[in-house]
């Protein structure tokens, strides 16, 4: 047999072995199945510099709500630079439970809450306004869902009354 001949029935060979579904060309085959991929909700968010904004809105805002109890009846000093430790690591936090690149150091939810008596309605205030600093950054509604279910899993870690 010739070569073009060979080459000819190798290629119809191969073409029988296929779905019938699938394309001829494998190049085309590649772009009609490859799916586009999907960001994660750091980036959706807008990455850390977004995040940062919404967590100093957030802080600003639930510190002097007295429903929120800010600095537990006193067991906390809210001076500058605890503060900033706080939203430095809340902005750790939320990067990495949002899939970015930053690793959370602290301590543990349960750990860092512990002995503080935080009730429920606290808890439910304090969440208010993430929502609420989320929602004023024009953040879409399924991105804030999704940073609520993320804060929402550390209630049972946080909350010591009901």
């Amino acid at each position: 047999m010739n070569p073009t001949k060979t080459l000819a029935v190798l290629a119809l060979g191969a073409l029988a072995l296929l779905p019938a579904s699938a394309p001829a060309d494998p190049i085309l085959a590649e772009t009609q199945t490859a799916k586009p991929a999907v960001k994660s909700l750091y980036d959706r968010l807008g990455g850390e510099k977004a995040i940062r904004a919404v967590v100093d809105d957030f802080v600003a805002a639930a510190a002097p709500d007295p429903k929120v109890d800010f600095t537990r009846g006193g067991k906390w000093q809210a001076s500058d630079a605890a503060v900033m430790t706080l939203k430095d690591h809340l902005v750790a936090m939320i990067c990495s439970a949002s899939g970015g690149p930053q690793k959370y150091a602290g301590r543990t939810m349960k750990a860092t809450h512990q002995g503080m008596g935080i009730t429920s309605a606290q808890f439910q205030a304090i969440a208010s306004h993430l929502k609420a600093a989320l929602e004023k950054h024009k953040v879409p509604k399924t991105e804030v869902g999704e940073v609520m279910a993320i804060a929402a899993s550390t209630a049972n870690d946080i909350i010591e009354k009901q």
